[in-house]
């Protein structure tokens, strides 16, 4: 497991001003547009659940005209005011810290998903993937 990175809730505040904030997960039910992953095991668009210590929100039952399995695609259109997105943290971080998305349940973002790395274990990593290996782990704790 290379880390673990939060997954959160965000829209821009473009799209917070149209359309106001929703106050709780389940209020995404209420009219909101979504931005929806394709999950590529089921070509479905992945469920959305909230985590908050043990507690568990799953099922929340969102709509969305914009489903893709394109992280680029769906940033871009979430920062366009496109609708609400689920993002991991690690790689929207930079648009959270500078207000072009907003986190909209910080006190549901418990959600941890891991990312790993996968090479030959017969094999010692190269010089080059060990490197990289390094540089992900040390800008993940930034």
């Amino acid at each position: 497991r290379l880390l673990r990175t939060r997954i959160v809730t965000c829209a821009s505040p473009s799209y917070l001003e149209s359309h106001g904030r929703p106050r709780q997960p389940r209020n995404l039910a209420k009219g909101h547009e979504c931005i929806l992953f394709i999950d590529p095991t089921t070509r479905r668009p992945f469920e959305w659940e909230f985590h908050r210590g043990k507690r568990r929100i799953k099922n929340v039952p969102i709509r969305g005209q914009l489903t893709t399995n394109d992280g680029a695609t769906a940033i871009a259109s979430c920062i366009a005011g496109h609708g609400i997105a689920q993002f991991m943290e690690i790689g929207v971080r930079r648009e959270l810290e500078a207000g072009r998305l907003v986190e909209l349940f910080p006190r549901w973002g418990e959600e941890l998903f891991p990312l790993h790395v996968l090479y030959p274990s017969r094999f010692l990593p190269s010089a080059k993937v060990r490197t990289f290996l390094d540089f992900i782990a040390r800008i993940s704790q930034l």
